[in-house]
Protein backbone atom coordinates (compact mmCIF):
# COMPACT_ATOMS: atom_id res chain seq x y z
CA UNK A 1 0.00 0.00 0.00
CA UNK A 2 2.62 2.51 0.51
CA UNK A 3 4.24 1.58 -2.71
CA UNK A 4 1.06 2.36 -3.88
CA UNK A 5 1.06 6.07 -2.92
CA UNK A 6 4.23 6.37 -3.19
CA UNK A 7 3.78 5.76 -6.81
CA UNK A 8 0.78 8.03 -6.86
CA UNK A 9 1.85 10.87 -4.87
CA UNK A 10 5.00 10.99 -7.51
CA UNK A 11 2.76 10.90 -10.37
CA UNK A 12 1.13 13.86 -9.06
CA UNK A 13 3.51 15.75 -8.12
CA UNK A 14 4.48 16.06 -11.59
CA UNK A 15 0.99 16.45 -13.00
CA UNK A 16 0.08 19.27 -10.45
CA UNK A 17 2.55 21.99 -11.44
CA UNK A 18 0.00 24.91 -12.71
CA UNK A 19 -0.50 27.53 -10.12
CA UNK A 20 -2.31 30.61 -10.09
CA UNK A 21 -1.66 33.93 -8.28
CA UNK A 22 -3.97 33.72 -5.07
CA UNK A 23 -4.89 29.76 -5.27
CA UNK A 24 -4.97 26.77 -7.25
CA UNK A 25 -7.29 25.32 -9.35
CA UNK A 26 -7.30 22.07 -11.15
CA UNK A 27 -9.68 19.73 -12.82
CA UNK A 28 -9.22 16.08 -11.99
CA UNK A 29 -12.47 13.98 -12.41
CA UNK A 30 -13.15 10.76 -13.35
CA UNK A 31 -16.70 11.49 -14.34
CA UNK A 32 -17.49 15.42 -14.58
CA UNK A 33 -15.27 17.26 -16.38
CA UNK A 34 -16.72 20.44 -15.01
CA UNK A 35 -15.88 19.66 -11.59
CA UNK A 36 -13.42 22.16 -10.20
CA UNK A 37 -11.15 22.53 -7.43
CA UNK A 38 -10.14 25.30 -5.81
CA UNK A 39 -7.09 25.61 -2.85
CA UNK A 40 -6.63 28.71 -1.14
CA UNK A 41 -4.46 30.19 -0.20
CA UNK A 42 -1.44 28.50 -1.36
CA UNK A 43 0.61 28.54 0.28
CA UNK A 44 -1.05 27.98 3.72
CA UNK A 45 -0.06 29.17 6.91
CA UNK A 46 -2.97 27.89 9.37
CA UNK A 47 -5.97 27.17 7.26
CA UNK A 48 -6.06 25.58 3.50
CA UNK A 49 -10.11 26.76 1.94
CA UNK A 50 -11.30 23.97 -0.75
CA UNK A 51 -14.07 25.67 -3.11
CA UNK A 52 -15.98 22.50 -4.95
CA UNK A 53 -17.80 23.28 -8.11
CA UNK A 54 -20.01 20.57 -9.72
CA UNK A 55 -19.37 18.55 -6.51
CA UNK A 56 -21.34 18.10 -2.94
CA UNK A 57 -19.15 17.71 0.47
CA UNK A 58 -21.82 15.69 1.29
CA UNK A 59 -20.54 12.40 0.50
CA UNK A 60 -16.70 13.64 0.45
CA UNK A 61 -13.88 11.93 2.03
CA UNK A 62 -10.91 13.89 2.40
CA UNK A 63 -7.18 12.78 3.42
CA UNK A 64 -3.84 14.52 3.43
CA UNK A 65 -0.45 13.13 3.19
CA UNK A 66 2.95 14.18 3.34
CA UNK A 67 5.02 14.14 0.14
CA UNK A 68 6.34 10.75 1.49
CA UNK A 69 2.85 9.09 1.53
CA UNK A 70 2.10 9.04 5.17
CA UNK A 71 -1.55 10.32 6.10
CA UNK A 72 -1.88 13.11 8.57
CA UNK A 73 -4.52 14.09 10.85
CA UNK A 74 -6.19 16.84 9.59
CA UNK A 75 -9.24 18.67 10.72
CA UNK A 76 -11.77 19.40 8.63
CA UNK A 77 -14.63 21.74 8.72
CA UNK A 78 -17.58 22.18 6.31
CA UNK A 79 -18.61 25.27 5.26
CA UNK A 80 -21.56 24.47 3.54
CA UNK A 81 -22.63 22.16 0.15
CA UNK A 82 -19.60 23.51 -1.77
CA UNK A 83 -16.56 24.58 0.65
CA UNK A 84 -14.74 23.53 3.08
CA UNK A 85 -11.58 24.21 5.18
CA UNK A 86 -8.97 21.93 6.58
CA UNK A 87 -6.69 23.54 9.63
CA UNK A 88 -3.06 23.01 8.72
CA UNK A 89 -1.74 24.95 11.26
CA UNK A 90 0.55 22.45 13.30
CA UNK A 91 1.69 20.71 9.90
CA UNK A 92 5.61 20.97 8.98
CA UNK A 93 6.56 23.34 6.46
CA UNK A 94 6.78 21.21 2.91
CA UNK A 95 4.53 20.32 0.34
CA UNK A 96 1.03 17.76 0.91
CA UNK A 97 -0.97 16.29 -1.27
CA UNK A 98 -4.64 16.64 -0.57
CA UNK A 99 -6.87 13.48 -1.55
CA UNK A 100 -10.93 14.09 -2.23
CA UNK A 101 -12.81 11.08 -2.83
CA UNK A 102 -16.48 10.86 -3.38
CA UNK A 103 -17.86 7.53 -3.93
CA UNK A 104 -21.39 8.36 -5.05
CA UNK A 105 -20.36 9.89 -7.92
CA UNK A 106 -16.76 8.15 -8.57
CA UNK A 107 -14.89 11.50 -8.35
CA UNK A 108 -11.12 11.22 -7.38
CA UNK A 109 -8.88 13.98 -7.03
CA UNK A 110 -5.35 14.71 -5.72
CA UNK A 111 -4.22 18.09 -5.39
CA UNK A 112 -0.92 19.75 -4.09
CA UNK A 113 -0.41 22.48 -1.59
CA UNK A 114 2.27 23.83 0.14
CA UNK A 115 1.93 24.53 4.19
CA UNK A 116 4.39 27.17 5.68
Amino acid sequence: MNRLNLVLILLFSFAMTARAQGGFEAVLSTQDPQAKIQLYPNPATEFLSVKLEGIKVSNLKVAVHNIIGNEMPVEVDFLGDDELRLRVKDFNTGYYLLALYDEATNFRGTYKFLKR
